[in-house]
């Protein structure tokens, strides 16, 4: 079992091979050099409920508005928390990909990246059977640290050629 507070997160993303992660030209090393460029992510909706807020994006065509908003107010990366058509969250196949893809289309270039938290799921096997599926591959991932099946999901997503994120 993983335990977080055992391990920095330097530590625990160079046990999953993540050494070096890039976004656009910013670099960041496992020996804690600093960013080439400035680097402003907008995370669009977060874990929140749709209704919470009248303006929260939660349909693919809410996010891709909202991606092109934010981009366009000076956003290098977008993290996403990708809906079902229900508003619950969701990782499944089809989804991501939906989502995704209206995403790229109004905020082409930028890497976005979509949440693979525990809660959504509640099965560590489950989602990781579930992100082998997607055929859509965001440039990046969260993987929170202080969840049983992190270091394995983590290896899945830079086996997949995803980026990981510290969530």
């Amino acid at each position: 079992m993983f335990r977080p507070n055992c391990v920095s997160r330097r530590d625990f993303l160079a046990s999953t091979g993540a050494g070096l992660v890039a976004v656009n030209e910013a670099f960041l090393s496992g020996a804690g050099r600093q960013a080439s460029i400035p680097l402003l992510k907008c995370t669009i909706n977060g874990g929140l409920r749709r209704g919470t807020h009248p303006a929260l994006p939660t349909t693919p065509a809410e996010c891709a508005t909202t991606a092109r908003a934010v981009v366009e107010a000076g956003a290098r990366a977008i993290h996403v928390h990708v809906r079902a058509a229900d508003g619950a969250e969701s990782i499944a196949p089809d989804d991501i990909a939906r989502t995704l893809t209206a995403m790229r289309a109004t905020a082409p270039g930028t890497p976005i990246g979509v949440s693979t938290h525990f809660r959504i799921l509640g099965d560590v096997a489950r989602r990781r059977e579930v992100v082998a599926g997607w055929s859509e591959l965001p440039d990046f991932a969260s993987v929170n640290f202080n969840e049983d099946g992190a270091p394995d999901l983590a290896r899945q997503l830079i086996d997949l050629g995803v980026g990981v994120e510290a969530g």
